[in-house]
């Protein structure tokens, strides 16, 4: 009797197991729901009604050694995560890639405006780097909370055809990003997956085994 019980309580215990997987992953999915989704668009004088095609934009935020890349699409679009575990008043920091450096005190090369949760406004502003020895970066501070779903119109001004194109400075490549953070997890609930099979595979052949003795 107690024998004969035992294969069942394996199976249930796998079955269990399973469930809970199937409840984390849910789980995840749903924390890595927020984004930010950037409309670009390419200025020319006072049109800027452009899309800006083919433009790489870079968003970190500092205090989660947190970074994500994308580059906009044909219609100018192009959409990055935000991260999961951040409270609300934190800022990700945005740029296009290049980033254009301008003289000290010259103009902000690019203009932007945004919007969260289908119209609410959004705490933002330029956050500015002074670059040694005598030039500034500017890039895009954004106030967000996990889950937020933000959109902005960023419109990118060209430089004067008359004028010097000015030097640029290049942001740190920290690793991490969109395709890192699916992969990892992808990676993680295939390899359990793989290894419940497995465990249901031997109870199975338990079961079989003790039948056949039979």
């Amino acid at each position: 009797m107690a024998t004969s019980g035992t294969p069942a309580r394996v199976i249930a215990g796998f079955m269990l197991a399973l469930a809970m997987i199937a409840v984390w992953v849910s789980g995840a999915a749903a924390q890595e729901s927020g984004s930010i989704t950037i409309n670009a668009y390419a200025c020319e004088g006072d049109d800027c009604t452009a899309p800006a095609v083919g433009v790489d934009f870079y968003a970190s935020v500092l205090k989660l050694d947190y970074a994500a890349e994308g580059v906009t699409d044909d219609a100018g679009i192009v959409v990055l995560p935000l991260p999961a575990e951040a409270s609300p008043g934190y800022e990700i920091h945005v740029t296009s890639l290049p980033a254009v450096e301008v003289p000290s005190g010259g103009d902000i090369p690019f203009a932007f405006d945004c919007t969260k949760n289908g119209g609410e406004a959004v705490e933002s502003r330029y956050s500015q780097v002074q670059l040694d020895p005598g030039g500034d970066v500017y890039n895009a501070a954004i106030s967000f909370a996990a889950g937020d779903e933000i959109a902005c119109n960023w419109y990118l001004f060209s430089t004067d055809a008359g004028t010097e194109t000015p030097p640029v400075a290049e942001l740190p490549n920290t690793g991490s990003g969109i395709g890192f953070e699916q992969s990892s997890l992808n990676r993680t609930f295939v390899l359990t997956f793989l290894a419940l099979v497995g465990g249901l595979t031997a109870a199975y052949a338990s079961i079989h085994a003790i039948r056949t003795r039979r």
